[in-house]
């Protein structure tokens, strides 16, 4: 009898201690936050500035542009980056390091840029800095920026 009961503790505590099997390894999660960041890059690319920071937006997305100025809100950000200056802008970037939350839910990553812009004449100006966007899983499973 002491044995069984012995066992049914065993496996209680065993069944306690088992990894959720939908749960992800943290190398699983950064490497999600890394072609989040990557298909972030190419859309800009593709599909430019305005829409690449609506699309990948969290409901409550903040940027910071200049020195005290916040835009708030996806919709908000699009009219930002609509500006004629940022149609024909391109960025190149790729973070150098990504931490991510003990739950799994957030992630920061920072690394270089490289911005280049295009003005009426069609001279390219380029300038290069750092980057530090804060990543949000959504309900669907999709990353989305919440601070840039």
């Amino acid at each position: 009898m002491k044995a069984l009961h012995f066992i049914i503790v065993i496996l209680l505590i065993a069944g306690c201690l088992q990894k959720d099997e939908n749960q992800l390894s943290e190398v699983d999660i950064k490497n999600e936050i890394i072609n989040a960041e990557k298909r972030f890059n190419e859309y800009l690319l593709q599909n430019g500035v305005a829409s690449a920071f609506h699309h990948f937006a969290a409901p409550e997305a903040v940027i910071l542009r200049g020195p005290n100025n916040l835009i708030k809100g996806p919709e908000a950000i699009m009219k930002f980056y609509s500006d004629p200056r940022y149609e024909v802008a391109k960025a190149y970037w790729k973070p150098d390091k990504v931490e991510i939350s003990k739950d799994g839910t957030l992630a920061s990553t920072w690394g270089k840029y490289e911005w280049i812009s295009v003005d009426s004449l069609g001279n390219e100006t380029k300038s290069e800095g750092i980057f530090h966007t804060v990543w949000k899983k959504m309900p669907d499973g999709k990353w989305k920026y919440i601070w840039d």
